[in-house]
């Protein structure tokens, strides 16, 4: 029989009901946007799928914009949670493959119907492309940035813009992939073929940035596909 003081504990884990109607009404926008799109999406279709009111979704998020950046933020956040247990000692091949691993997988989760959306409705609401980029490719960049400048402090790598290199990884690692999902390319590579395409950018980066005892200085990052590297402060 349950004691008091553990019933006390489970209550206090329990989602409270604004909690609860919060969840509900980001799950509907998501579903909602990409099966309609951002801009044909209403907010009255949103409370329509996840109940409550416009009054409460107005007063949660402050309106659509604010529905699709809470969508945006805390599924990054979520995401890149596991890169806070980047463990400076373990070898860098190991952590970079881990990263690699996990970033293929989260492209590949939702076949890149997210990114179609942002890509597809940027251009007439630029609010949720640079909602998107600002927690997605920003964040991921500053994050690996800062993981690759204190191991080019401890000498494992020679870097001058670590966040350039970072740059330089994240690109060898998904363009490709993103491409053919922008472009629907059919069928998903196979574990055999992500396990090679992961070693090899992995390989390649570490080559790249091998510290040398005849190294003359931290070396730069190459530039990114599509021309020289912009700055990817959002503002």
């Amino acid at each position: 029989m349950m004691t008091t003081a553990e019933a006390d504990k489970d209550d206090c884990q329990k989602p409270s009901r604004r909690e609860m109607r919060r969840r509900a009404m980001l799950d509907a926008a998501n579903a909602l946007f990409l099966e309609k799109g951002y801009g044909a999406t209403s907010l009255t279709d949103i409370v329509k799928h996840s109940g409550g009111s416009l009054a409460t979704l107005y007063e949660l998020f402050g309106g659509k914009e604010g529905l699709f950046r809470s969508i945006v933020e805390e599924g990054c956040a979520e995401f890149f949670s596991f890169l806070n247990d980047m463990d400076a000692g373990q070898p860098s091949h190991d952590i970079l493959r881990v990263v690699a691993q996990r970033f293929i997988e989260g492209v590949l989760a939702d076949d890149g119907a997210f990114l179609r959306l942002v890509i597809s409705e940027a251009g007439q609401f630029p609010e949720i492309g640079m909602a998107f980029y600002s927690a997605g490719p920003a964040n991921a960049i500053r994050i690996i940035g800062n993981y690759l400048a204190g191991q080019s402090g401890r000498g494992t790598f020679e870097i001058d813009d670590t966040e350039a290199a970072a740059d330089t990884f994240i690109s060898m690692l998904l363009y490709d992939l993103q491409m053919r999902l922008l472009c629907r390319i059919p069928g998903k590579p196979t574990r055999r073929q992500i396990e090679k395409h992961v070693d090899h950018v992995v390989d390649t980066f570490l080559k790249l940035y091998a510290p040398s005892s005849h190294s003359t200085g931290p070396r730069q990052a190459p530039k990114a596909p599509g021309g020289s590297r912009k700055s990817r402060d959002v503002k």
